[in-house]
């Protein structure tokens, strides 16, 4: 709302295309969610119900990769189906069994991705079933694929997709809440997720109002040369998702694990020089993470913890970003945008060319 009345001064698109982010999920599930009765109502979701599906195959690249990862974990778990991901460059260069129970799902977050675009081509070729999730209406893989959905993000104009990746998420989420009530005649899970989603809005916009806190840590930060970013379970691909964004908007190294395995290779990285970003809210293996922290901190090592509030397990830590508690399937909408805002002050704090960084476009139109 703030940024709607023009209470916020944005420096740049980015930024301004963080705080949409409350607005946009709010565009995504209206009309197609009923919070009211608590379903989904869509009719394409309602046309998908009705396809013999056995498995999912995902192809994206890029944040899109990152964001179906997500999302995979809701259509394994709610959805209770066999999802596989596939980087779309690497699908174009393995061998491709086509199955007609199959269903291909393609993301693009700057709608003319090449590779997606030529994989979605070589499915649609052996008619099999594809569903796109894109932005941009009338655009290729919209227009080649058999049903989709937009993400209803409006323009971004920031190389680096921030709200867009969002959407994608929430898109993936409702797909998987949707089948899950066809399949399923006890419907408490996603009743319960959905009696929570309307709250989102104002638990993201608490982070976005503290935006002047993360900058303050952001700046202790951007004088190191490598982050590390771990998380486990639905947070790991969430961590990649926000090691991407430093890497984009920093150009500072960055890299991501499942904090699973750091004793297979990564803890030999740790040390003062080496700051470990933990993503580790309220979940069933947050204990499990704590002692993965606790192996961190027994080297000496920098860590930066994102828990819940009211979180009292603080003894390892060197600094920490607070976010709003929620379930565990919901809390990569609140974590992201805190590890944007991260990332975007790291940026500022170098002075980055922040909407434009160097190397990179919007869309990637050729492999």
């Amino acid at each position: 709302k703030a940024a709607e009345e023009g209470i916020w001064n944005f420096s740049t698109y980015t930024e301004k295309e963080i705080f949409d982010i409350p607005q946009v999920i709010e565009n995504v599930f209206s009309g197609r969610i009923d919070f009211e009765s608590k379903t989904i109502k869509n009719e394409t979701l309602q046309e998908l119900q009705n396809h013999d599906i056995e498995k999912i195959e995902i192809i994206a690249s890029g944040t899109s990769y990152y964001a179906w990862y997500i999302g995979s974990y809701y259509l394994k778990e709610l959805w209770n189906i066999p999802t596989n991901i596939t980087i779309s460059s690497e699908f174009l260069s393995d061998t491709f069994f086509p199955d007609k129970k199959t269903l291909y799902v393609f993301l693009s977050q700057s709608w003319e991705t090449a590779d997606v675009r030529e994989s979605l081509k070589i499915v649609k070729e052996h008619g099999c079933l594809t569903f796109g999730i894109v932005n941009v209406v009338g655009s290729t893989i919209a227009r080649l694929t058999d049903m989709g959905l937009y993400s209803h993000a409006w323009v971004e104009i920031g190389v680096a997709s921030t709200k867009n990746a969002i959407a994608q998420i929430a898109i993936i989420l409702m797909m998987a809440l949707a089948l899950w009530q066809k399949r399923w005649l006890q419907h408490s899970i996603s009743r319960g997720i959905i009696e929570e989603i309307p709250a989102l809005w104002d638990k993201i916009n608490k982070i976005l109002l503290n935006t002047h806190k993360i900058e303050k840590i952001a700046k202790e930060y951007a004088g190191f040369k490598s982050l590390f970013y771990l998380g486990r379970n639905i947070l790991y691909p969430t961590s990649g998702e926000a090691s991407l964004k430093c890497k984009e908007l920093s150009y500072i190294h960055s890299e991501s694990y499942s904090a699973w395995e750091l004793k297979h290779g990564p803890l030999a990285l740790v040390g003062e020089d080496f700051p470990c970003i933990f993503l580790n809210t309220k979940s069933k293996f947050y204990h499990k993470t704590i002692s993965n922290i606790q192996e961190v901190k027994a080297r000496k090592g920098n860590i930066l913890w994102v828990i819940s509030e009211g979180d009292t397990e603080r003894e390892y830590y060197t600094n920490i970003i607070e976010v709003p508690e929620t379930s565990e399937y919901l809390s990569p909408f609140v974590i992201l945008p805190a590890m944007y805002l991260f990332a975007y002050h790291i940026s500022q704090e170098l002075w980055r060319e922040i909407d434009k960084p160097r190397n990179l476009a919007k869309s990637v139109t050729v492999e």
